[in-house]
C-alpha cells in the first residue's frame, strides 16, 4: 500500500522469463497511474542481454548503480563522478 516508486535491484538475478518482463512493463504503468516509477539497477549477463534484445529499454528504465536510480527520482541531488 500506499508504494508509488519501485527500484528493483537484479544483482543476483541470472535469468528472467518473459512473463516476469511483461509482469514488470504492467506494473510500472500501474506505478505510473499513481504518479510513480519502477526502474532497475544492476543488471548483468543474460539478464542485461536478454533487456537489450528485446528493446525493454523502451518500457523500463535501466541504471548501472543505485545512486542513478536515486537521482533519477530526485532523492540525491548530486552525483560525484570519479
Amino acid at each position: 500500500k500506499n508504494i508509488n516508486s519501485i527500484i528493483l535491484d537484479l544483482s543476483k538475478c541470472l535469468f528472467i522469463e518473459k512473463d516476469i518482463w511483461d509482469y514488470f512493463i504492467e506494473l510500472k504503468k500501474e506505478l505510473q497511474n499513481k504518479n510513480g516509477d519502477l526502474v532497475l539497477i544492476n543488471m548483468n549477463g543474460a539478464v542485461k542481454n536478454d533487456y537489450n534484445i528485446m528493446e525493454l529499454s523502451n518500457y523500463l528504465e535501466s541504471f548501472n548503480d543505485i545512486s542513478s536510480a536515486f537521482y533519477n527520482f530526485g532523492i540525491l541531488t548530486d552525483i560525484k563522478s570519479a
